[in-house]
């Protein structure tokens, strides 16, 4: 149990912090890696933090500190969008607590269209785990923050996973679409009208994912990443742009025995390849050997007439093509390469 000298500290602290601060929310920053270093953020992540030390202890909740945390969700001022801030990062242990009063708070402030609901729901989709607990609590504001996304790097597949992980644990039957308060319909829609970024997040996702579903890469294909395209990938043309043609000819090289039934469902989301690279997956892979002439189908549509790519390390895997079907130096997609692709010899 907290102290009664301690409570007493943590709101007299907390409500100083609050009333200190007149500073309006920024939002060109990132919420979560500035409230860590707030007054507001740090008194909440404690208070979080002894709930979490009193349930490993089998210990009865305190209920100062689940007053504490509801102080916290409540207040305002930019303080109190860092306490927000935390609440939401931490809302899966949050939502565990019977009798606690923080989601209907949380609920409001992140439907939210000012800085601060923006800023929360940005939290919600690139920091916060994912779980399908968090996720049929908070399924809308998931899928508007989503709308909103900009970034880079892990913001991408931790926000696509929001949506990603529903869709595939209900299309593999793990899970259903009222567990994770997601349809399958609603994660199509959000990768058919969210930004661009979203659909990037999403393929870099998958194509790690294809390593982790299954110990055999086909399995993981065939039961689980190709069903999940396959119900929510957006096939319009306008949709096939070439960011994307790496993840998904990474994806299909990585799915193994599957690689050929992979490849004739992702060439279509494919397009030429710009700029240096494009081949490292392939040269690693053993699909010049195994599957030869899936493998130069997959070079043609990457490298073929129009591309501005150099083509850097095509000519080793035209060579391992040959020597695995001989026949194919007779065809005129593997002549092109040949003949575009720069040799260092």
């Amino acid at each position: 149990m907290m102290e009664p000298a301690i409570a007493g500290w943590w709101f007299r602290l907390f409500a100083a912090a609050v009333a200190s601060d007149l500073e309006p929310l920024d939002l060109t920053r990132d919420l979560y890696a500035d409230l860590i270093s707030t007054a507001g953020g740090r008194l909440t992540q404690a208070a979080l933090t002894d709930l979490e030390s009193q349930r490993l202890a089998g210990k009865v909740v305190d209920p100062q500190l689940l007053a504490a945390i509801a102080t916290a969700a409540g207040a305002l001022g930019r303080q109190g969008a860092m306490a927000r801030g935390a609440l939401v990062y931490a809302a899966e242990f949050v939502l565990t607590f019977d009798g606690q009063q923080v989601i209907p708070l949380l609920d409001k402030a992140l439907v939210g269209d000012d800085d601060e609901g923006v800023a929360l729901r940005r939290v919600l989709v690139t920091d916060a785990s994912i779980s399908s607990i968090t996720s049929k609590a908070f399924s809308a504001h998931i899928l508007r923050g989503l709308n909103e996304l900009t970034g880079r790097g892990h913001d991408l597949t931790n926000a696509a996973a929001k949506i990603i992980a529903p869709a595939l644990s209900i299309v593999r039957g793990d899970q259903t679409e009222e567990e994770w308060g997601m349809t399958v319909a609603q994660v199509a829609q959000a990768l058919r009208t969210g930004p661009p970024e979203l659909r990037l997040g999403a393929a870099e996702l998958v194509k790690k994912w294809i390593h982790q579903i299954d110990e055999d890469r086909a399995v993981g294909w065939r039961k689980g990443i190709g069903l999940l395209l396959l119900a929510v990938w957006p096939r319009e043309r306008k949709f096939r742009v070439q960011e994307l043609s790496r993840p998904f000819a990474d994806l299909a090289v990585a799915s193994g025995e599957a690689f050929p039934e992979a490849l004739t469902q992702l060439l279509p989301l494919m397009s030429l390849i710009e700029g240096h690279g494009g081949t490292f997956a392939i040269e690693k892979s053993d699909a010049p050997e195994q599957f030869p002439r899936e493998t130069l189908v997959l070079l043609w549509k990457l490298f073929g007439p129009g591309t501005t790519s150099d083509l850097h390390g095509v000519p080793n895997i035209l060579d391992r093509l040959v020597v695995a079907l001989p026949q194919i130096e007779l065809d005129r997609r593997l002549q092109w390469l040949d003949q575009k692709a720069t040799r260092y010899e």
